[in-house]
């Protein structure tokens, strides 16, 4: 089978690894990847395409690029258009995936070919949106992240109800179960979304001996962590990942045990700030260690060197890393969003699900860390014993393929 994918504009981050993944599975399967992206982007997808079609990135080589804010960006692109046509008229494609905005292609030349078009919808925003106005976010940080979600997701939403309704062959993959129900929430029609969750490399990310873990970080990183350690692990610092919650559950923590935590994400802007000033503020410096952006290859390393990973987060698709760290063998504490609770309950964890109901929850953060800690043998031969069903990169694939071919 060929398929065409439409890739991100980006080449860092939760989506570009998922479309690599799911490139790497479709191609361990047999199956030929056509890939349009930028320029900029060529050497992370290469290796996963068996053909990568470069558009050259017309903004971001202009004078103004660093001037022009993303939303503007993204309405450029919008205007100006991928152009493909001379691939679609060169390469034999039985159906195409877009894991970019949708609106930046000439959406005409794709659907006239009569073949399945898929977007994969990697969330709504909306618990995010709901949760907003609480979160501690400077104004013109609210304003400008605001302004993104309204005129960027919202405006996307618009669009696939609008282009699911005109075209029979326009479908949407929607990546967890509540997903699915926030487009139908939003007028998507039920009968054109399919759900198709994120997948692992479980050859990748699998279980190390936390000793040999530990030493190997800390000869890396000259950090000084040692077998009988406790040491929690966050990625992705953020508004939306709650890393301000985890903060204010630490200062209640390290009174009451001695616990190393690791923040995989760069402190940037305003909010940076603020996570800054509560760990001088709460004298979480000592014991927190802040790595501002890790290399793919050294993720399942991390995970390895966890007792538990901690991700409060007001808004997800389905994180990669609840994949990662659960195909580690490590367990994670996380929140009723996305498709977290479909895959603790799988994993038989669901005790560690904190179900969201007010702005600020980090007591009940705190007291499942504490419970975590306490019985973290218990939940890792949780998680060993259910490790079969932490789905692979190759069974997305296979997911993906099925379906293709059920929508011909």
């Amino acid at each position: 089978m060929n398929i065409l994918h439409i890739l991100p504009w980006t080449s860092f981050g939760g989506v570009p690894n998922y479309v690599k993944g799911l490139l790497k599975g479709l191609n361990i399967l047999g199956h030929k990847n056509v890939c349009v992206g930028l320029d900029r982007c060529f050497e992370v997808y290469r290796h996963y395409c068996d053909v990568y079609v470069a558009i050259k990135d017309r903004l971001s080589k202009t004078h103004l690029a660093n001037a022009i804010l993303n939303t503007t960006k993204i309405h450029l692109y919008q205007i100006l258009k991928l152009d493909f046509s001379h691939v679609l008229s060169g390469a034999d494609v039985d159906s195409v995936i877009i894991n970019n905005d949708p609106r930046v292609i000439r959406l005409n030349d794709v659907i006239k070919l009569g073949i399945p078009i898929i977007r994969v919808q990697h969330g709504t925003y909306m618990n995010y949106l709901y949760w907003y106005r609480y979160l501690p976010i400077p104004a013109i940080d609210r304003i400008k992240w605001l302004s993104h979600t309204l005129l960027y997701h919202y405006d996307i939403l618009r669009y696939l109800r609008r282009e699911s309704r005109l075209f029979p062959n326009f479908y949407i993959v929607a990546v967890s179960e509540r997903t699915r129900k926030e487009l139908i929430h939003y007028g998507i029609p039920p009968n054109k979304i399919y759900v198709v969750t994120g997948g692992v490399d479980k050859d990748v990310f699998k279980p190390l001996p936390k000793d040999k873990a530990r030493n190997t970080l800390n000869n890396l990183l000259g950090t000084h962590l040692d077998e009988n350690s406790e040491v929690v692990l966050h990625v992705g610092s953020s508004p939306r990942k709650g890393t301000h919650i985890l903060l204010k559950a630490l200062k209640m923590l390290t009174s009451l045990r001695k616990v190393k935590t690791i923040i995989v994400g760069s402190l940037r802007g305003l909010y940076g700030r603020y996570l800054l000033g509560l760990m001088m503020e709460n004298n979480l410096h000592k014991n927190v260690l802040l790595l501002s952006r890790v290399p793919n290859n050294l993720m399942p390393l991390l995970y390895n060197v966890a007792d538990i990973v901690v991700q409060p987060s007001y808004s997800e698709g389905c994180p990669l890393t609840l994949l990662e760290s659960l195909a580690c063998g490590i367990p994670i504490i996380t929140t009723d969003v996305g498709c977290n609770e479909d895959y603790l309950k799988n994993i038989g964890l669901i005790d560690l699900l904190i179900r969201i109901n007010k702005p600020d929850f980090s007591q009940e953060l705190i007291d499942k860390i504490i419970h975590a800690l306490e019985n973290k043998r218990h939940y890792r031969r949780r998680v060993f014993s259910h490790w079969d069903k932490i789905p692979s990169w190759i069974e997305i694939a296979k997911k993906y393929v099925s379906l293709v071919k059920n929508l011909e």
